[in-house]
């Protein structure tokens, strides 16, 4: 039996005080965002507003120029930055979400809610090997 997975981009991306950084390997098609893990980080435009760290910065899939590939410019502040890139295809199904729990319906939201009540949401399963 084999899995089905989406393939993303992550990247662990560290820059040093008042450095830049360009990326342009996201295609077009793909959502992507950044998460500050560390230090400030301008993202805009014009590079001048920075956020501060634990702040996820959302960029959707489309390039105003017409190429395959999106662009990624960033500039950290006097303090530097750490910073996730992840991308990948949006997967365009429906979102419920409850507190800690995020599912596709309410009723998959509702029964992993009771499953949580009875101390049974977490399942074990056998490990499954493949030769």
């Amino acid at each position: 039996m084999k899995g089905e997975y989406v393939k993303i981009q992550y990247l662990d991306v560290a820059l040093k005080p008042y450095s830049s950084w360009h990326y342009k390997e996201t295609s077009n098609d793909q959502t992507l965002f950044l998460y500050l893990i560390d230090g400030t980080l301008a993202a805009d435009e014009a590079l001048i507003n920075f956020e501060e760290k634990a702040c996820a910065i959302l960029m959707s899939a489309s390039s105003s120029k017409g190429s395959d590939y999106d662009e990624v410019l960033v500039k950290a502040s006097d303090k530097g930055a750490r910073f996730f890139l992840i991308a990948g295809k949006p997967l365009n199904e429906p979102v419920a979400w409850g507190g800690p729990i995020v599912m596709n319906t309410k009723e998959e939201l509702d029964q992993a809610f009771r499953e949580l009540d009875n101390e049974t949401f977490i399942k074990h399963d056998k490990p499954q090997y493949y030769y």
